[in-house]
């Protein structure tokens, strides 16, 4: 009976031992606010969305010039590639009776300047805007022939300004009615539109 009851404390002992639990410390934490934004590109001309007249000349007579210029910053986040200015658009509107001239190529550029780079002139650096309607001399006609060129036109890839608005380049131009202009071109108008794109990659 011994033999019986010392074999029972046994097995009990055992069976014990062989459920004993035994625990681990652990510690959670949490990865939060994962936020994902995209960034930026805002280029501002004269520190606006759009810039008006910046080179108008009404009333105009044989001889008169205008100089003018646009300011472009990038006021977003994101580092800019390259500016592009295409299109060029010129809306010319004859007085009656109808020009046998047209007028944008008499409104000729004189002085062309992006970031300090001569638009007018290969050796400087610049563009090299040509005198594609040969007519002697590089007008607004001119100036919309050369972007509308498709890519890599003259006015693509300038120089872009650096992110964050406290860089600026800038575009002048100083627009001449051509002495020579003929009688035709009177109570005759040419309103000019370019569109200014600020591209974040190279292939664009």
């Amino acid at each position: 009976m011994k033999i019986i009851k010392s074999l029972l404390i046994i097995a009990l002992v055992v069976g014990a031992v062989g459920t004993t639990t035994v625990a681990f410390f652990s510690d959670t934490g949490t990865s939060s606010a994962n936020t994902f934004t995209a960034g930026t590109l805002n280029l501002k001309l004269n520190t606006s969305d759009n810039a008006t007249a910046n080179w108008a000349l009404p009333n105009m007579s044989p001889g008169d010039s205008v100089s003018g210029s646009v300011a472009f910053t990038n006021t977003g986040s994101l580092t800019a590639n390259h500016i592009e200015i295409n299109p060029v658009a010129n809306s010319v509107t004859d007085a009656a009776p109808v020009a046998v001239n047209a007028i944008d190529k008499y409104l000729q550029i004189t002085a062309a300047t992006y970031n300090g780079d001569n638009l007018l002139s290969a050796g400087d650096g610049g563009k090299n805007l040509n005198d594609s309607n040969g007519n002697g001399w590089i007008d607004l006609d001119d100036l919309e022939n050369a972007v509308n060129a498709g890519e890599d036109g003259q006015l693509d890839n300038l120089s872009a300004p650096a992110s964050g608005g406290a860089d600026t380049k800038t575009l002048s131009m100083t627009i001449t009615f051509r002495s020579s202009a003929p009688d035709d071109l009177q109570g005759d108008s040419d309103t000019m539109s370019m569109t200014l794109t600020l591209n974040q990659d190279a292939t664009q």
